[in-house]
């Protein structure tokens, strides 16, 4: 399978390029309002629902009749099951990878949303304690079956998680469970994230990690 990933678009829609058979989105879709910025949550959720019941037919004619497969980041405060049931109500393959496990193609997939506490204002951010349980769920899922590719929206601390002004923005608690909570034989052999705005691929140890934040880019799988 070889797939298109993607990341933290925040509503663009630039040409997709190359020859793929589906598309990964791993967060940060929607444009933002003011309104978040002042806690509230419900008017930014009609902003993005709003904003993508007009923009429907522009990602038609982006996706041109391949899959979506997504999980939502921090930018992205509408229900991303709502937002999967209505692209498949106007035509388009949406399929929503957020906090479960999805089999698509032969490939095992899982959605992991969740970043490192920033400021309150911003959706899925969990402080340590809170991250620690959300991840132990996600551990617990791989360690039951073979995941093969983590679709999440924050890098890994120490990989791919460098801004431009030198700061690590990656998820510690992350990192602590891929070296030491995961089987050996269980570990995913691709992580798929964005979040900070500084893209590029990498290998850790056998694992492809691909932070696509503002770009692109295709993996065969």
């Amino acid at each position: 399978m070889r797939l298109l990933h993607k990341s933290d678009c925040h509503s663009t829609m630039p040409p997709l390029q190359g020859s793929f058979n589906c598309v990964v989105d791993s967060g940060d879709f929607f444009p933002n309002s003011r309104h978040v910025f002042h806690g509230e949550r419900n008017k930014e959720v009609r902003f993005q629902m709003q904003w993508l019941q007009d923009n429907i037919e522009d990602l038609k004619k982006q996706l041109a009749g391949r899959d979506l497969l997504f999980v939502a980041g921090n930018h992205d405060f509408v229900d991303p099951i709502r937002m999967e049931a209505l692209l498949q109500s106007e035509g388009i393959n949406a399929i929503d990878l957020t906090n479960k496990l999805v089999s698509y193609g032969g490939i095992n997939f899982y959605g992991f949303p969740y970043v490192p506490t920033i400021n309150g204002d911003w959706n899925y951010e969990r402080a340590v304690p809170e991250m620690q349980q959300e991840v132990r769920r996600m551990v617990d899922v791989i360690n039951s079956n073979q995941v093969d590719v983590l679709a999440c929206h924050c890098p890994i601390y120490g990989c791919l998680d460098l801004t431009t002004d030198n700061d690590r923005i990656g998820n510690r608690v992350m990192a602590d469970a891929l070296d030491y909570q995961i089987e050996d034989d269980k570990k995913p052999s691709y992580y798929l994230c964005g979040h900070c705005h500084n893209p590029g691929i990498t290998m850790r140890g056998k694992m492809l990690v691909s932070n696509m934040a503002t770009s692109q880019c295709v993996i065969e799988i």
